[in-house]
Order: structure tokens, then C-alpha cells, then sequence
């Protein structure tokens, strides 16, 4: 469910819809007149200052502009959610501006990309970097002063797989 919130120029909340407290736990009567800021999850606040500066750019702007920006939000029960923002001004004249703010929950999109990515670089019986990983990093390394490589082989590993079994070799490796 979508939610739909109107700021003013200060980024305080002026209006929103039940999704909002659906998806937050907060009522109606605890986000009105707060500021948005309010509801960032704590360790986002450098992010939301990024946010902060395209809305200000945004008021510069001749044509109309959408702002489209990831975030992560905290529940009332101090939860966090990351949300897909998409921004626009409504209404702008010497006097006036607000906001027009929608928001979607893509924690668990959030969630699957974080799984790929970990997957994308680590072995998956240990749990250690993969080869990708270790050869990209390598890369960047090598304009580093400073830095040794240690390699690790296992000789005759083959014969406690031959001899054991394949499970019985990662259990090993994983130990």
C-alpha cells in the first residue's frame, strides 16, 4: 500500500493517509506537524541530508522534477524499513511550498539485493570472500603501498573427499 504525505517548505508533514501509520505504527495525531526527519532510522541522517540538498536544487528548477530516492524509515516499535520515495513540488509561489511525497516499502526487495550481493562475493560453504571477490580487491590494492597476500593450499585434500566423502570435506573446511 502506498504511502501518500504532503510537506511544507520545511519539510514538516501536513498531511497523510492511513498506509502511513499501516506501515509505521505511528497515528495521524503523532506525524502531523513533525518533521519528516523525525522518522529516519538513526543511522541514515547522512542520507537524508543527501535527500535534504536535491529538494533544495529541486526549487531552482524551471520544469517540474521528480525525485526518486531510497531511505530508510523507523517504526514505532523501532523497526526499519526501507522505502522507495518519489517527490515532487505541488505548489510554488513567493509564499507557498509543499511537497507531494509517495512512499513504498522495498524492505524486502532491500533484503534480496543484500542476499545477492552476499552471495556475489562469498563462498557459500564458508562463508569467506569467493576468488571474484578476492581478485577485485586485489585490483584495488595494487595502487596501495603496504599490502602481502597470504594463500592457503590444502594438499591431498582430494583423498579425504575420495576417502570420507564430499560431505565429510566440507565439514571439515567449514570447521
Amino acid at each position: 500500500q502506498t504511502i501518500v504525505m504532503e510537506l511544507d517548505e520545511q519539510l514538516r508533514i501536513r498531511f497523510v493517509n492511513q498506509a502511513w501509520q499501516n506501515l509505521t505504527g505511528f497515528t495521524h495525531e503523532n506525524t502531523i506537524n513533525q518533521f519528516f526527519s523525525q522518522f529516519i532510522a538513526k543511522d541514515q541522517i547522512d542520507k537524508y541530508q543527501q535527500l535534504v540538498n536535491q529538494i533544495t536544487q529541486l526549487q531552482y528548477q524551471p520544469q517540474a522534477s521528480i525525485i526518486d530516492y531510497e531511505l530508510c524509515l523507523q517504526t514505532q516499535d523501532q523497526q526499519a524499513i526501507w522505502v522507495e520515495l518519489k517527490l515532487s513540488q505541488l505548489h510554488r509561489n513567493a509564499d507557498d511550498t509543499t511537497y507531494s511525497v509517495c512512499l513504498d516499502d522495498i524492505t524486502e526487495r532491500r533484503k534480496s539485493q543484500e542476499k545477492l550481493n552476499y552471495l556475489a562475493t562469498h563462498d557459500s560453504l564458508t562463508g569467506l570472500f569467493n576468488r571474484h571477490y578476492c581478485e577485485e580487491h586485489i585490483k584495488h590494492l595494487s595502487n596501495a603501498r603496504g599490502h602481502a597476500l597470504l594463500c592457503v593450499d590444502l594438499d591431498h585434500f582430494k583423498i579425504i573427499n575420495d576417502t570420507f566423502g564430499h560431505a565429510k570435506g566440507d565439514q571439515l573446511l567449514q570447521e
